[in-house]
C-alpha cells in the first residue's frame, strides 16, 4: 500500500494511474480486441434486455442497461470495446 505524501490526494493519484495505463473515454486504447470480446459481444447484442434498450431509447430496460449494466455485464463492456459505443446506444441505420 503506498502512502500520500504531503499535498498529495487521491484524486492526483487516480489521475496519474489512469493516464500512465493511456485509458481514454473509459475503454483501455492499445487493448486489442480477442475472439473472446467478440463472443461477449455478440452476447451483448443477442441478450433481450440489451437488444430492447438498443431498440426503443427509453424505458425501465434502457435506464437499466444505460445506468447499471453497462457497467457491470462484461458482455457490455466487450460490446463497447468491439463496436466502439455503449450497449444502450442505437445501433447504426447502416448495420441494421
Amino acid at each position: 500500500m503506498r502512502v500520500l505524501s504531503s499535498g498529495e490526494s487521491y484524486i492526483t493519484l487516480v489521475m496519474k494511474a489512469l493516464s500512465d495505463i493511456n485509458i481514454q473515454g473509459g475503454c483501455m486504447v492499445d487493448r486489442e480486441i480477442t475472439e473472446k470480446d467478440k463472443a461477449k459481444a455478440q452476447g451483448c447484442l443477442d441478450c433481450p434486455v440489451c437488444r430492447r434498450a438498443r431498440a426503443k431509447q427509453k424505458g425501465i430496460f434502457y435506464w437499466f442497461v444505460k445506468h447499471v449494466e453497462g457497467g457491470v455485464c462484461p458482455n457490455c463492456k466487450a460490446y463497447e470495446r468491439v463496436y466502439g459505443r455503449k450497449a444502450h446506444e442505437p445501433l447504426s441505420s447502416d448495420s441494421a
